[in-house]
């Protein structure tokens, strides 16, 4: 299944680890040894992601944070996507990265979630929309502060006790 991936256009490499961080395999255009440090950093990303999925469902109290079906960060040329215990990077001027997440819960065997779709995350799709949260408690909502006032303090005089 990780073979399939590499069949994607701009698929650079792909590694697998186990839920310990150990690596298992890599195959790709990537030195074995810089395919087991993707694992690695794969698997500490993942953790950092569930514990924030975490702190998302408590302060926000709704459902769905968690469990976390994957994480992706994109860069101008580079993208790393990982869902489960696999993970590849992707060129974003040669691949299409939404293929990418279609294909990569098939090939990492995850019960998760797919990411949402009808999201294009193709080069030069433009930004994606942050989600909407609804239902939110007041306090997390954006609020508008005042402008800074542009104009210079006036004289202030010293205070007394």
């Amino acid at each position: 299944m990780i073979k399939r991936l590499l069949a994607l256009d701009g698929v650079i490499a792909v590694s697998r680890f186990r839920d310990d961080g150990a690596f298992i395999d890599g195959h790709g255009l990537l030195p074995v040894h810089e395919l087991a440090e993707l694992a690695h950093f794969a698997h500490d990303y993942k953790r950092i992601v569930q514990g924030n999925a975490d702190q998302l469902s408590m302060f926000t109290q709704l459902k769905g944070w968690t469990p976390p079906g994957g994480w992706i960060v994109r860069g101008a040329n580079m993208t790393v996507c990982s869902v489960g215990n696999l993970v590849c990077v992707v060129d974003n001027a040669e691949g299409n990265v939404t293929e990418v997440l279609d294909a990569l819960p098939i090939s990492a065997g995850a019960t998760a979630p797919r990411f949402p779709t009808g999201v294009s995350l193709a080069a030069g799709a433009g930004r994606v929309p942050p989600p909407v949260l609804q239902g939110t408690s007041p306090s997390l909502r954006q609020e508008s502060s005042p402008a800074p006032s542009t104009s210079s303090p006036g004289p202030t005089s010293p205070r007394t006790p």
